[in-house]
């Protein structure tokens, strides 16, 4: 008998795929079951591994002495720059698929040796049904055994993120923070066995849920002083292993039902849902083993949940904080069209700029073949079934894989990052107490570290060194083998400068690294090599800024991912896209790269004649001196990056202007509604300053820029030259037509009739 094991090695929470690694699969004994290398194309997912396992005949009745349902298996996975990783104790039951998750942690030096340092080891303790060491019941949170103990918020919430303590209250373990579907996940596959009957699984689901939230409903812990929100001690919580695997179908089922949970019909808190094993230990809540009994009697995960806790309800949690967009109803497939299916798309492709493997699509809000293609292969990543469909399971992973590349992204972001200028030691320490700078400084750190390692918290990035941002300091100490005082003095600084520079897109704030001249001959398809690299490199740094461009793995070789990248790169900024880097592009990429790590795209000095907000939002119909503003602005950011179409200057905010701001919203991630609210105005006026300050230059090609030669009304395209005009003004005029329109004018250095009748038709179809 065997059962299948995937292994997905990600960095920073699932929002970046690993592009390099080895991984091995032995058993207990040591024997090297299986070796696998990944590459890029990969999206740090391997193969489907067989693996024996034992007879599942011994996982349905609480036999002591008979053998474990299970098999185990030691992994150890490799990857550049981080910490060498090893899970001891993968369990695997007979014709039950399983994912292994395995975050990879940066070294907190660049181009350390791995095999220097002490790997990552995460033994996977046995099942809990197995403990020997649960002798005792779960403590309750009151003297009742259905606590009733002070309310402190005032409504269900599920949380994105989950702080678990990884020993008793008030040990000094090490706490993770974790996505809550994931602790949920974590914890099933933990607590009870996948081979158990599904209405069994769900009734032990909903009671494992119910006691984390009454957790959090109460602020059980934080109310006591703790910094996390739950323990993994079975004797006053739940069994959470950080770094297990997670059983597929357990999987699914908490995609299903991880917002339902327990609740008398008198009460607003979920139940504590006291729970025991109910072979060795005993208590006044439910047996799980119990629970395989009545499901094979034909009883619901209601009926067992009613059988053990008398009169309840369940119900379903509708503030979901942070990361799950609201679920449609019901799934969507190939032949719908609407919002939602935008919204997908939207998403889907903001996702394939950390996992290039998924296409792109159009955002259409239809969905087509292309869409269904899209969502197959999200699916397949993420150990989903490969169906196409975008049903309540996978909305739910994409809405939070989203969020967790936006969540990347946003450390990139212009008001975290405007003022950080060194990366010295501010010379006093930083404690509890301080504000200013420095401190906002070390929390962005800090929170660039969490992001790529779980066991530090994240701290606000708001200037003021509370207890979040000491929490956040003591856990890096931990981590780091540094004396734990909570204070950044300059050890410690050092310390978090040197690991945050060696995060994934950790940029130095002294300025940029230094940009290589271009090599003297053009990259394309088939060429390897350092250069290459740099290529790759510059493409990932200024992809979280223009989202149009994809970023790649950075492995030398300029394959089709690479030329992809560079097409859409060259199509931004108006140069040829052919996919080959040659001198214009190469040295347009160094300009770029060089504008997103000064972050002057965001911080450039206002422009002379920069307008504030009016106070209300401009759209279609609008007219006056804003939208003239607005479209004078459009147009100069216009002559920088020609992917954005140029616009008549005439006060009235028609169908050409609602596209100019629809697509400069999609290219910077703001809502695509075309309108110009004050994000979308702080945006236009951050990039006209930038233009004007001279942050990014006008493209080569520009030679007629609208906003220069025409300051309050431009032009329209019909009337720029006169009949009867020629030269190589023309030509490149017609150039310029084709370049930005896709309308292509007759041959020739001669601007007649028949050009003119061409774009006055374009004109007035698009005005």
């Amino acid at each position: 008998m065997s059962a299948k094991l995937v292994i997905l090695v990600t960095e920073a929470a699932f929002a970046l795929p690993v592009s390099e690694c080895t991984l091995s699969v032995a058993d207990k004994d040591g024997r090297i079951l299986h070796e696998e290398a990944l590459g890029a194309a990969s999206a740090g997912r391997s193969s489907e591994i067989d693996l024996p396992t034992p007879d599942n005949a011994n996982s349905l009745e609480p036999e002591p002495l008979a053998p474990r349902p299970y098999s185990e298996f030691n992994v150890t996975v490799k990857s550049p720059g981080c910490y060498n990783v090893k899970i001891e104790g993968v369990q695997m039951f007979s014709r039950i698929s399983s994912t292994l998750p395995v975050q990879m942690i940066p070294l907190p030096d660049a181009g350390a040796d791995p095999d220097s340092f002490e790997p990552l080891v995460y033994p996977i303790g046995e099942n809990a049904l197995l403990n020997d060491d649960k002798t005792e019941d779960r403590e309750p949170a009151s003297d009742s055994p259905f606590p009733s103990v002070p309310t402190i918020l005032s409504s269900v919430y599920i949380p994105s993120r989950v702080r678990v303590h990884l020993g008793k209250p008030g040990t000094n373990a090490q706490t993770v923070s974790v996505s809550f579907p994931y602790y949920i996940k974590n914890v099933a596959s933990s607590e009870i066995y996948p081979t158990w009957p599904e209405e069994s699984l769900k009734a032990n689901i909903h009671a494992q849920v119910s006691l984390v939230l009454n957790r959090f409903f109460t602020e059980w812990y934080p109310s006591r002083g703790y910094d996390y929100d739950i323990t993994n001690s079975t004797a006053y919580d739940q069994y959470f292993v950080y770094g297990r695997n997670i059983f597929d179908n357990v999987s699914r089922l908490v995609d299903e039902i991880f917002r339902i949970y327990i609740k008398r019909p008198d009460r607003i808190e979920p139940l504590f849902a006291e729970y025991c094993n109910g072979s060795t230990v005993s208590c006044a809540g439910m047996s799980q083993w119990g629970t395989v009994s009545l499901a094979q009697d034909g009883l619901t995960a209601p009926d067992i949940l009613d059988f053990y806790y008398g009169n309840v309800s369940l119900v379903t949690a509708d503030d979901i904080r942070e990361y799950e967009a609201s679920y449609p109803g019901s799934p969507l497939r190939r032949g719908d069209a609407g919002n939602d299916v935008t919204t997908i798309q939207q998403q889907l492709d903001r996702i394939a700029i950390n996992y290039p493997v998924i296409p792109v699509v159009e955002v259409d809000g239809v969905f087509g073949s292309d869409t269904e293609k899209q969502v197959k292969e999200f699916q397949r990543i993420f150990s989903l079934t490969p169906d196409g469909v975008v049903g309540r399971v996978t909305w739910n992973r994409i809405s939070y894989v989203y969020s967790s590349v936006k969540k990347l992204a946003e450390l990139n972001s212009e008001g975290q990052r405007e003022n950080y200028d060194t990366t010295e030691y501010p010379g006093v320490p930083l404690a509890r107490g301080s504000k200013g700078n420095e401190v906002q400084q070390i929390q962005f750190y800090l929170s660039r570290i969490a992001l790529f390692n779980p066991f530090i918290p994240a701290p606000s990035i708001d200037g003021i060194y509370l207890s979040g941002t000491e929490q956040s300091v003591l856990a890096f100490q931990n981590y780091y083998g540094l004396e734990q005082d909570g204070i950044v003095g300059e050890q410690t600084w050092n310390r978090i400068v040197s690991v945050y520079l060696n995060t994934p897109g950790g940029a130095d704030p002294d300025g940029p690294d230094s940009t290589k001249p271009y090599p003297g001959a053009p990259l394309k398809t088939g060429s390897k090599g350092d250069n290459v690299v740099y290529v790759q490199q510059s493409l990932d740094r200024i992809a979280p800024v223009f989202l149009t461009v994809p970023a790649v793995a950075a492995d030398g070789d300029f394959g089709r991912l690479t030329a992809s990248a560079v097409r859409s790169f060259q199509e931004l900024f108006g140069l040829s896209a052919d996919g080959i880097v040659g001198r214009a592009t190469w040295n347009k990429l160094n300009e770029v790269r060089e504008a997103v790590e000064n972050g002057c795209l965001f911080s450039s000095p206002a422009a002379p004649d920069l307008k504030s907000y009016p106070g209300y939002v401009i759209y279609i119909g609008s007219a006056g001196s804003q939208v003239t503003y607005i479209q004078k602005a459009l147009n100069a950011i216009a002559s920088a990056m020609p992917y954005l179409p140029r616009i008549s200057e005439d006060g009235k905010f028609g169908r050409s202007t609602y596209n100019a701001v629809k697509k400069l919203q999609s290219l910077f991630g703001l809502a695509s509604d075309g309108s110009v609210g004050n994000d979308t105005w702080t945006l236009i006026n951050r990039l006209y300053s930038a233009v004007k300050a001279g942050c990014v230059t006008p493209a080569a090609r520009e030679t007629l820029a609208l906003s220069e030669a025409v300051p309050e009304k431009a032009v329209p395209l019909s009337e720029r030259f006169r009949l009867g005009s020629f030269g190589k003004e023309v030509a490149d005029f017609k150039r310029e037509v084709y370049l930005k329109t896709g309308i292509k004018l007759p041959e020739g250095m001669l601007y007649g009739t028949k050009s003119r009748k061409l774009l006055r038709d374009y004109e007035k179809k698009n005005s």
